[in-house]
């Protein structure tokens, strides 16, 4: 009977080992899905972040091409008075 009783205890010794290899390695996988988690929030954010600055540099791109064309119509203005053809004169 105590063969019986020793080889239960190294059984149940073995058990608690698997068992604790196994707690181990979900805590392990649990703590990678939470970086995993983190690179994609970061990943996103950083996504909208240059979203945003794609929007801004089109919006100021835009500004400067309307900025460009009213200066360029003000030079013809100019030009045409200059030479005295603009209307009016």
């Amino acid at each position: 009977m105590d063969k019986d009783l020793v080889a239960k205890d190294v059984e149940i010794a073995e058990l608690k080992r698997r068992l604790q290899e196994q707690v181990d390695r979900s805590e392990s996988l649990e703590i990678d899905l939470e970086v995993e988690k983190g690179k994609a929030a970061s990943a996103e954010e950083a996504k909208q972040k240059a979203e945003e600055a794609r929007n801004v540099s089109t919006a100021a791109l835009n500004v400067a091409q309307n900025n460009y064309s009213e200066v360029q119509v003000s030079w013809i203005l100019w030009l045409l008075r200059l030479s005295g053809c603009a209307t009016g004169e």
